[in-house]
């Protein structure tokens, strides 16, 4: 066990992501956060999740945006594989929702 979390670590620490900075939007998180609280207090848990990916999904697009920025085909790629997986993933959640909202009944 030791020897994985060894190889873990020492991955790690080669990839250069123990330098990486990240900046979230603080305005935006506080928003979410005090909107997932009312949507939890109020039991729209489905309301929740959609704003959580929403919002993540977004943090998403912004990040690849300023990573991807230097080369306009990768950029390109990426983005519409981004767009497309995106909306497959939105899709299938709302689905998903639909068809256990009748199940409940």
């Amino acid at each position: 066990m030791f020897s994985m979390l060894n190889e873990w670590w020492g991955w790690y620490r080669n990839s250069g992501l123990d330098h990486v900075m990240l900046s979230v939007p603080l305005v935006e998180t506080m928003v979410l956060f005090i909107t997932l609280t009312i949507c939890l207090f109020f039991r729209f848990s489905r309301t929740g999740l959609i704003l959580a990916y929403l919002f993540f999904y977004r943090l998403g697009w912004t990040v690849q945006i300023r990573e991807y920025a230097a080369d306009p085909a990768l950029q390109t790629a990426f983005s519409a594989g981004y767009l497309i997986f995106g909306i497959m993933v939105f899709t299938f959640i709302i689905i998903g929702m639909i068809i256990s909202g009748y199940r409940d009944r």
